[in-house]
């Protein structure tokens, strides 16, 4: 910014080049953007996002003795162990920062039978066959 600092400080009409240069030299500056839009857009996910009740087992794990659960897709959501709350705030950041952002949802590729049947839900689970998201910014369209 401040190599382009004829564009944004302008020099005043009777300011001498030497008093002009320590005038850019200590002008403030600084990207107020970055801290606002960090801010604004952790606002949404203060909370944990979560599923509403009932959601489906594939999606929010399995329930151990403990009562927790662990093991669904909102625990690894992109296959690259984010959660849904980290990857849905990383891809609202994008949208925000950018104006828009995409998710898409993809499958892991599988290994078809050689008798050409479909897989039975257990062969999947062997595969470890399962769908995950992308986020796919603008630059990327």
């Amino acid at each position: 910014m401040r190599s382009a600092c004829k564009n944004y400080l302008p020099q005043f009409e009777n300011e001498g080049d030497k008093d002009y240069k320590i005038r850019v030299e200590h002008a403030p500056f600084t990207n107020i953007y970055a801290d606002i839009s960090r801010n604004l857009a952790s606002k949404p996910f203060s909370k944990e996002t979560v599923l509403a009740e009932g959601a489906p087992d594939i999606m929010v794990g399995t329930m151990d003795a403990s009562k927790k659960r662990s093991g669904g897709l909102v625990d690894n959501i992109d296959g690259q162990s984010n959660s849904l709350h980290v990857f849905a705030s990383k891809s609202f950041k994008t949208g925000m920062d950018k104006g828009l952002s995409w998710i898409m949802v993809d499958y892991t590729r599988s290994q078809p039978n050689p008798d050409g049947r479909p897989l039975t839900r257990a062969e999947e689970s062997a595969q470890k066959l399962r769908p995950y998201w992308v986020h796919v910014p603008p630059e990327q369209v």
